[in-house]
């Protein structure tokens, strides 16, 4: 079955590597020997299989992750544990399968803060600590959202990938509605993305194999000094309205 989902964990001198797939199976990896995995499980919800499509593990978490699935749930489990079982993360998760899961690693006040992104066309803010339900959902692409990443430096800042070949760029702390930015990278999808480290570039592929460099203006990119407290009111209020 296919894996469309993989994360290394650990630290420089100590780390691995989990996957999961679409039948449910997940596998922790050693890098030094990739012929098989050190540990395996069968990951159930109301004793099916789990069609996992995403997965992602918060800053400096080794054991819990959470996974998306192929219809639009959103579930918690363990790296290490005896039961096969998961639980859910989230309510009202996403109408189609989910494409990626990035959390927050600017600021450790804010690292329950995760993003979801699906076929369902949307890109949805959650946290873990304060509410089940989303606390945003950002609803502007016309087409499958592939890919939602945050700023390595800016922790309001995230930038999506969608079908039609736009890479948007949104701040939380300036607005919940529309982009900050917007730019028409191919006139194919746009597969995924990555953020160079310092914020400052983007790169961006697309199904048909080409990789696009976009630089982010120093307004954009640069966080203010104020940004981490303004965005931990502004999911105080979005907790409060979830």
């Amino acid at each position: 079955h296919p894996v469309y989902a993989m994360a290394i964990t650990g630290t420089e001198n100590a780390h691995s590597l989990t996957s999961v797939s679409t039948d449910g199976r997940m596998c922790q990896w050693s890098l030094a020997n990739l012929s098989q995995p050190t540990e395996s499980r069968q990951l159930k919800l109301n004793k099916k299989d789990v069609t996992a499509t995403a997965l992602a593990f918060g800053e400096g978490e080794t054991n819990e992750f959470c996974i998306g699935t192929e219809d639009g749930r959103l579930l918690k489990a363990q790296v290490h544990s005896t039961k096969t079982g998961v639980e859910e993360a989230a309510r009202d998760g996403h109408f189609g399968p989910v494409t990626h899961l990035d959390f927050n690693r600017a600021a450790s006040t804010l690292s329950d803060l995760m993003l979801s992104c699906s076929m369902d066309w949307t890109v949805k803010l959650w946290s873990q600590r304060q509410s089940e339900a989303p606390l945003a959902s950002f609803e502007t692409s016309k087409d499958y959202v592939f890919d939602a990443k945050w700023s390595p430096v800016h922790p309001a800042l995230f930038a999506s990938a969608n079908g039609s070949g736009m890479l948007d760029l949104w701040n939380l702390n300036a607005d919940l509605e529309v982009p900050q930015a917007r730019a028409k990278v191919s006139s194919c999808a746009l597969s995924a993305l990555q953020w160079v480290p310092g914020g400052r570039r983007i790169l961006v592929g697309d199904a048909r194999g080409r990789v696009h460099l976009y630089e982010v203006a120093v307004e954009f990119a640069v966080p203010r000094a104020n940004e981490i407290s303004r965005l931990e009111n502004r999911v105080t209020e979005l907790s409060e309205l979830a």
